[in-house]
C-alpha cells in the first residue's frame, strides 16, 4: 500500500515554500498593512542600476509571494520603458513562476496526498484535461483575472503535460501581456481597481 505521508525532503521542501510566503506577507503587514502596484514599483526602483535584472528575479519569484501574473506586469509597465523588454522579461518570469508552482505538488508530495484522500475528484480533473486540457490551458492566458497560479498547480498533481502547459499558457499570456504593455496599464486599473489603492 503507497503510503501518502510526505519524505523527510519533500516536508522540508512545504515549510520552505510556506515559510517565505508567511515571511513575505509578515514584511508586507508589518511595513504598511497594504500592497499594491505603485509600492511594489517604488520597492523595485530602489536598484534603478539594476532595474531589469530586479524586475526579473520580482517575476521569478512571484510564485513564492502569492501575487497575480497580471500585477507583475503591472508593475513592470511602471518601472520598464522598453515595451518589448518589458514583454519578454515578463514571459520569463511567467514560465519560470509557473514552473515552480507546477512542480509545487510533486516536490512536496501533495500530490500523492491529494490523490490518497480524492481519488475520485483527483481522476475526474484528469479525465476534464484529457478531453479538454488543451483548449484550457491555452484559454485560461486569456482570463487575467483568474488564478493562473491553481491552474499550474492542478496541472502538476495531475501530470499534464510540462511542454504542452508552457507552450500554451506562453502564446495566450503573450496577447494578454502585450494588450497589458502596449495600450497601458490604464485598462487594467479600471477593471481591476484594487491593484492600484
Amino acid at each position: 500500500m503507497q503510503s501518502c505521508s510526505m519524505s523527510n525532503k519533500q516536508r522540508i521542501t512545504f515549510f520552505i515554500w510556506l515559510g517565505i510566503i508567511l515571511l513575505f506577507w509578515l514584511w508586507v503587514i508589518y511595513n504598511d498593512k497594504s500592497l499594491n502596484i505603485n509600492k511594489i514599483a517604488a520597492f523595485l526602483s530602489r536598484f534603478q542600476n539594476y532595474i531589469i535584472i530586479a524586475y526579473l528575479i520580482f517575476s521569478c519569484l512571484r510564485a513564492f509571494t502569492l501575487i497575480p501574473n497580471v500585477t507583475a506586469v503591472l508593475v513592470g509597465t511602471l518601472i520598464i520603458h522598453n515595451p518589448w523588454v518589458l514583454l519578454i522579461t515578463s514571459l520569463i518570469g511567467l514560465i519560470v513562476s509557473s514552473s515552480l508552482i507546477y512542480f509545487f505538488g510533486e516536490d512536496t508530495g501533495l500530490d500523492k496526498i491529494l490523490m490518497k484522500k480524492s481519488p475520485g475528484k483527483i481522476n475526474k480533473i484528469k479525465q476534464g484535461l484529457e478531453r479538454f486540457g488543451d483548449p484550457i490551458v491555452f484559454a485560461w492566458g486569456f482570463l487575467p483575472i483568474v488564478p493562473s497560479d491553481l491552474l499550474s498547480f492542478v496541472l502538476g498533481i495531475t501530470r499534464y503535460s510540462y511542454w504542452k502547459f508552457v507552450l500554451y499558457y506562453t502564446i495566450s499570456h503573450i496577447v494578454t501581456y502585450s494588450v497589458i504593455i502596449f495600450l497601458g496599464k490604464d485598462l487594467w486599473t479600471l477593471l481591476l481597481p484594487g491593484l492600484n489603492s
